[in-house]
C-alpha cells in the first residue's frame, strides 16, 4: 500500500475520517456508537486529545490533538481493526467495514479548526437526521453545552475562542457548501 501522505506530529491538530464501504452503514444499533466511543477512549486517549466527534450511520468524524506522534498511528491501526472485527463477528459478516484507509487532515490553524468543530457538529443536521445539533447523542456537540461537564473531550481550545459556542454553531447552519467543500477537500 502507498505510503500514508500525513504525517502526524505533537501538538498539532488532525481531522481523521472514514465511511463504510460502498458507503454503506458502519453503526447498525445505538450500542455499535457507544463501542465505538468506547474504542476511542481505549486506544486513542493515551495519545491524543478528542476535541470533537460526530458519529453518523455511515461514517464518522474525530478531531484530535496529537500528543504523543510515535504512537498515533499504532493507536489508530489497532482501534479501526479492533472496531472492524469486533462489528464483524457481531453482525456475521465479514470483509472491510470502512472505505480504504481512514483519511487524515492537518489543520493548518486555530480559525480552520474553529470552523471544523462547527462543520462536525452539525453534519447531523445537514444530512437531516435531527432539527437541532444538540438532538444528536452521538456527538460531542453536548458536551460543549455544559462546558463544566467532565467529558473524554477536550473542550477548552474551541471555548477560549468562542464566548457563546452554541451561538456560534447557530449562526452558521446554513453552512456554505462551496466554503464546506473547500473546508473538508483543500
Amino acid at each position: 500500500m502507498p505510503q500514508r501522505e500525513v504525517k502526524f506530529f505533537n501538538d498539532c491538530h488532525y481531522h481523521i475520517y472514514n465511511r463504510g464501504v460502498n458507503r454503506s452503514n458502519i453503526f447498525f444499533e445505538n450500542r455499535n456508537y457507544y463501542f465505538f466511543l468506547d474504542k476511542v477512549k481505549k486506544y486513542l486517549l493515551h495519545c491524543t486529545d478528542i476535541i470533537a466527534y460526530c458519529l453518523m450511520p455511515n461514517h464518522f468524524h474525530l478531531l484530535l490533538l496529537v500528543q504523543k506522534e510515535e504512537k498515533i498511528v499504532t493507536a489508530l491501526k489497532n482501534f479501526f481493526l479492533s472496531y472492524s472485527k469486533s462489528l464483524n463477528k457481531e453482525m456475521g459478516r465479514s470483509g472491510p467495514l470502512f472505505e480504504g484507509r481512514f483519511r487524515s487532515k492537518l489543520v493548518p490553524d486555530d480559525d480552520y479548526l474553529l470552523h471544523l468543530t462547527r462543520y462536525i457538529h452539525l453534519n447531523p443536521v445537514r444530512a437531516n437526521l435531527v432539527n437541532k445539533p444538540e438532538e444528536w447523542k452521538f456527538s460531542s456537540y453536548q458536551d460543549y453545552l455544559s462546558p463544566n461537564k467532565i467529558t473524554f473531550a477536550n473542550k477548552n481550545i474551541i471555548l477560549k475562542q468562542v464566548e457563546d459556542y452554541q451561538q456560534f454553531v447557530k449562526n452558521n447552519q446554513k453552512f456554505d457548501k462551496e466554503k464546506l467543500a473547500n473546508l473538508l477537500f483543500e
